[in-house]
């Protein structure tokens, strides 16, 4: 769901579906939750594959008026080739809040 401010009841909006478009059939999205920056314009989502490979994917928007379905979302991995999905699932809120210094 997306709405334009937190005083907007979740119950009068349209939810919005988000999707790997590099994903196959049997990849999660989201496996572990999802990770929404304060402003809501930043939300990142792990990605996990069936053979074992994990990523992130992050979608970014301009404003509060640009649906997060419009965008490209940015693929993310680990640079030093970590497979799975655990490193993402620490990483993402460190990422977008800077909150593990």
């Amino acid at each position: 769901w997306q709405r334009a401010d937190s005083s907007t009841n979740l119950t009068s909006v349209t939810p919005v579906k988000l999707t790997d478009p590099a994903a196959t059939s049997d990849g999660e999205l989201g496996y572990g939750g999802v990770t929404v920056t304060p402003d809501g314009l930043i939300l990142a989502a792990p990605a996990s594959e069936a053979d074992g490979s994990g990523s992130s994917l992050v979608w970014e928007r301009a404003d509060l008026s640009t649906s997060l379905d419009s965008v490209t979302p940015v693929k993310l991995t680990d640079p030093n080739g970590a497979a799975g999905i655990t490193w993402v699932v620490r990483a993402l809120p460190c990422l977008l809040m800077a909150s593990c210094l």
